[in-house]
Parts: C-alpha cells; sequence; structure tokens
C-alpha cells in the first residue's frame, strides 16, 4: 500500500471517505479495471467495507437506499464498459430524487484511450464518451487524467453530491492513475453549519398571517434530516400535514395533523382540507405531476410558499408559489419564527389519519399483505416497496413506523429497486428490513437476496406473486380491451421454490393464506439474518392508484349507458 511516504491514488481515495466524508460502505462490483481501488479497501484499517453485489444498477440501489435510510453517503464503484453502463438507470434515480451518491467508474490505462481498448469510455477517436454519458446524470463528473488531480477532483467530487442540491458525483478513474503513488495532502472537509437564514419579506408576511395552513411534506425532508424542523413549523403553523408517496415517512403518520398522501396514490382527506385552506407550505418538494393529479384547481386557488433545494413546478395557472432556496435546516427555524407572530386562532379539531377500511381478514390481496407486515413492525423497521402494485398498496395502507424509514423511488420509478435498496438499508442501520415487490421486480433483480444471504443481513423479501406485470395487465384492460394481453406470464413461476433450492439455508415459505403469512412474519421479525415469503395474490385486483381508478369508473359509467 505504502512505498516511504508516499500513497497509491486508491490509498488517497479510501483514507479521504474514510476520514473526511464519513463514508463507512463501498458497494459495487468487481473488475479489472476498478480492482486497485477493491484492493486498497481490503488494504486499508478502519476504512470502508466493500460490498459486492450482483449487477452494478442493484450496487447503485444499495447506495441510494443506505443513504436513505441513514442519511448518511455512501460509494458505488464498479469497472468499465458495460458494468460501468449499467449505473446509470441508478445514478438517473439518485439525480432525479436529489438523493448523495458517489461513483467512481473505472477505466482502461489513459495509454489506451482511443486506441481500441477494450470497454474504452474516454470519448477520444470514436469510443463512447463516459465523461459526456455520466455528466446527464449527475450533479458532478470529471475525469481524473493525472495522479496529483485527485487531491482537487475528490474533495469536489464529494461536496458535489452532498452540497445544497444534491445528486450523484461521479469520478472516472483510469487504471494507470489508480495506480500510480504520490505524495499528496487532501484538504481536511469543512463542517457544514446550517445557520438560520432570512426569509423574503412577503414570505414572512404569509407566513405570520394566521388563517388554515396546510404542509406538504416531501423527500427533501428525508433527505435534508429535517423531520424535526418540519415539526416544529407544522406546530408552529397549527397546520395539518398531507405528504407525498416517496416522502410518506418525512412526518409522524400517527400524528392527529397526519392527512395522509397527496396525488396518484393519494387519500382524499388531502383535496378536503386544501379546498378549505388559507395557505399552503411545501417543504422539501418541487409538487410534481404524480403529486399534483387530482388537486390542481383545489392548489391554484391557495397562496402557496416553497421550501426546497430546486424551484417547485409551475401550478395550473402557469404561476409559480414563493421559492425559499436552501438547506432546510437553515430556512425552517426562520420560518418557525415567522409563524410566532401568526394572531391568534381557536385551536380546531384536526382530522384523524386516513387510515382506509380494513382488508377482508381471509383473502390474500395486495391491502392484506401489507397490513400483516405492518402488524409486525416494531416502530424501527424499514420498508422499501417497488414500483407496481406493491407500491401502490405500500403508500395506500401502511403507516410509517416513528423511528423507522419508508422507501419508494419516484424519480425514475425503475423495478428491481428495492432488493438493493433494501441490503444498503439493512447495512446503514441494522435494522429489520422490508422489501415489498412483485414477482415482475424479482425477475429483474431479485438475485441481490444472494448479496443479503451472504452478508447474513436482516432483510425479509415480501414477493406479490400474480404471475404478471400486473399494473400493466390492469392498463390493458382499461386501455386496449380487444387486444390480447402482452403482460400475463403463461407459465406461473414456483418463485419460493426456485429461492429455496438456490439458498438452502435462507428461511424461505411460500403461502396460500393470510395466517401462514403472519405466522412467518412473526416468526423471523426477531430473527437474525435474511427472510423470503412469496406471496399469491390475484392479477386482476385494482391497485388504489387513482388515475387507473378514474379511467375505471369512467368505463363503467360508459358500459351503463350503453346498455341503457
Amino acid at each position: 500500500m505504502e512505498t516511504g511516504n508516499q500513497l497509491r491514488v486508491v490509498d488517497h481515495i479510501v483514507r479521504y471517505l474514510a476520514r473526511e466524508a464519513r463514508v463507512s460502505h463501498v458497494f459495487g462490483v468487481h473488475g479489472a479495471n476498478i480492482e486497485d481501488l477493491y484492493d486498497a479497501l481490503q488494504r486499508w484499517p478502519d476504512g470502508p467495507r466493500g460490498v459486492i453485489a450482483k449487477h452494478e444498477f442493484s450496487a447503485g440501489t444499495m447506495a441510494d437506499g443506505y443513504y436513505r435510510m441513514a442519511n448518511r453517503p455512501a460509494v458505488l464503484a464498479t469497472t468499465s464498459g458495460g458494468g460501468a453502463l449499467n449505473t446509470v438507470a441508478a445514478l438517473g434515480e439518485a439525480y432525479t430524487s436529489g438523493v448523495p451518491m458517489f461513483a467512481m467508474i473505472g477505466e482502461p490505462p489513459t495509454g489506451l484511450h482511443g486506441q481500441g481498448a477494450f470497454q474504452d469510455l474516454s470519448g477520444a477517436n470514436g469510443a463512447l464518451d463516459g465523461r459526456a454519458l455520466f455528466g446527464t446524470v449527475a450533479r458532478f463528473c470529471e475525469r481524473v487524467s493525472r495522479p496529483e488531480d485527485i487531491a482537487e477532483l475528490l474533495p469536489a467530487a464529494v461536496e458535489a453530491a452532498t452540497g445544497e442540491r444534491p445528486g450523484p458525483s461521479v469520478l472516472l478513474l483510469p487504471k494507470d492513475v489508480q495506480r500510480e503513488t504520490v505524495e499528496l495532502t487532501l484538504p481536511a472537509r469543512p463542517v457544514p453549519v446550517a445557520a438560520p437564514s432570512e426569509l423574503p419579506p412577503e414570505v414572512t408576511a404569509l407566513l405570520g398571517s394566521g388563517g388554515r395552513t396546510v404542509l406538504v411534506a416531501g423527500l427533501g425532508v428525508a433527505i435534508g434530516a429535517a423531520r424535526a424542523e418540519l415539526a416544529a413549523l407544522a406546530d408552529a403553523l397549527d397546520a395539518t400535514v398531507a405528504v407525498e408517496a416517496d416522502g410518506k415517512d418525512a412526518f409522524d403518520n400517527h400524528s392527529p395533523r397526519f392527512l395522509g398522501v397527496m396525488g396518484v396514490m393519494g387519500h382524499p382527506g388531502v383535496h378536503e382540507e386544501l379546498t378549505r385552506a388559507d395557505l399552503c407550505v411545501l417543504v422539501g418538494t418541487r409538487l410534481a405531476q404524480g403529486s399534483r393529479y387530482g388537486l390542481e384547481v383545489a392548489l391554484d386557488a391557495v397562496p402557496t410558499v416553497c421550501f426546497a433545494d430546486q424551484p417547485p413546478f409551475s401550478l395550473g395557472d402557469g404561476r409559480g408559489p414563493l421559492w425559499v432556496p436552501g438547506r432546510l435546516r437553515a430556512t425552517l427555524p426562520s420560518a418557525v419564527a415567522a409563524a410566532s407572530g401568526r394572531r391568534g386562532e381557536s385551536r380546531r379539531v384536526l382530522p384523524a389519519p386516513p387510515w382506509p377500511t380494513r382488508a377482508e381478514p381471509d383473502v390474500l390481496s395486495s391491502q392484506g399483505i401489507v397490513e400483516d407486515v405492518h402488524a409486525v413492525l416494531d416502530g424501527a423497521s424499514n420498508v422499501v416497496s417497488d414500483a407496481g402494485n406493491a407500491s401502490a398498496g405500500a403508500v395506500h395502507f401502511l403507516g410509517a413506523a416513528r423511528n423507522g424509514r419508508q422507501v419508494l423511488a419516484l424519480g425514475m420509478g425503475g423495478m428491481g429497486f428495492s432488493f438493493g435498496a433494501g441490503v444498503g438499508g439493512a447495512f446503514a442501520t441494522g435494522k429489520r428490513t422490508y422489501v415489498l415487490a412483485g414477482d415482475g421486480a424479482f425477475f429483474m433483480h431479485g438475485m441481490e437476496v444472494h448479496t443479503a444471504v451472504e452478508y447474513d443481513l436482516p432483510v425479509t423479501f415480501v414477493v406479490f406473486n400474480n404471475s404478471a406485470h400486473a399494473m400493466c395487465v390492469t392498463r390493458e384492460q382499461l386501455f386496449y380491451p380487444d387486444v390480447p394481453t402482452l403482460n400475463r406470464f403463461h407459465h406461473r413461476a414456483d418463485i419460493a421454490a426456485g429461492v429455496a433450492a438456490m439458498f438452502p439455508s435462507l428461511r424461505t415459505v411460500a403461502v396460500t393464506s393470510r395466517k401462514a403469512l403472519r405466522d412467518f412474519l412473526r416468526a423471523t421479525d426477531r430473527a437474525e439474518g435474511p427472510a423470503f415469503v412469496s406471496v399469491d395474490v390475484p392479477v386482476d385486483e385494482m391497485p388504489p392508484y387513482r388515475p387507473l381508478l378514474d379511467a375505471f369508473r369512467r368505463t363503467i359509467d360508459r358500459d351503463k349507458q350503453e346498455v341503457a
């Protein structure tokens, strides 16, 4: 590792990550052009732990899930070529959702750039341009062309990932540069101080004006570790609180102030409260289209303030809310101070939390599965749900644990995200983490079950097995009823039997009743290591997803008119 008082570039990287960036885990897939970095991880005392995934996309989602669970950055490190390209979807999710992530991607030696080298990403002489490619899904992307450049580029990449507008950053590392020994002094990383910031006068006036207020909390609250500041603002404003689907755990779901989820997977109480509001305050959200769905008219009618790291999206009439940029832990205390001068008003009776009608006790359904998972959560467990019917059920029917996390990736909504993210979350917290995913997502990235087994992680994988891409089936039935389906699987897979055969030590079961599911979840919740359960569910159940429910109602109305 050392030659005299010099270090390899990869050793400088590992030392900086451990001492200055507080990184404890590096997720990735080994390969020739990144192997020197993994060698440094193995050799460096008390350095970050290297974790080998089955696929580079899942390695990226492990780093993503790690941050969402622990508010500490993790690293993605993979080799060149196809391995590098496999990271794009994970980087795109982190970019769109604003999740800090630092990626290091190996390259062939600089002397071979543009010379037909295997997996060349240099952009030279017709080669694929990795800097241009990854620059579109990262806040920062640079190639370390000389060993001494790491002293400037490594701190810059870490700061770009964790700055006021967080997201992924990428360093491209040629193999020869990684192996060079050089004497460097990397600068100490300054400790960020979230000093209260001054609000624009018009924002201060609105916050202090009194009246009925609805807070809308998004993923940015969790990313910015600002839950306590959000709760203080809700108290100061005497506000009710709605959350976005991917920010459901931003606010205590058991509080009497809690209204539920906004938008496409949301609860009706949000619309009712917004129509009566005198002020709407967005916190940690730009209010994307899926969150606005069905609420556009109500939002247009109420003055709105937005605390977020990027400008909010315009509302229906083209105007934008008043925007307060900056870190939430700096801006929200100023908002609390402004709200403390509100005119007195009688405290109203706040609505009860929006728990829907419970599922049939003896019928297996997505709602029933989610209710049974909820019953075993101990207040500190984590839940990660995947795209599709599984996520719709979790968002609508599962209350977030008070001291746990509930994670859903809606930046790009990639299927299979939850398998890697659940593994990353278990590494981050050491707590039991539940992964809720459909069989389609399992077939894409479910082999990360092997990673959980290898590292003996407390992850329970719950697979909704309906032998289909079920939400796509629902869309086919609603919008293309005269065309044969492409999304039902003709050969039903016995997923649990396959997993049990691959991993004999893994506690694995297939269940066909809610009682069997509850018994398995209770038996494995307090146990060590991973568990896997496959649950047969009907493919034709309608998910709690408003665009599909609205289309279904229109179909029923049309059929009634045709019969009449």
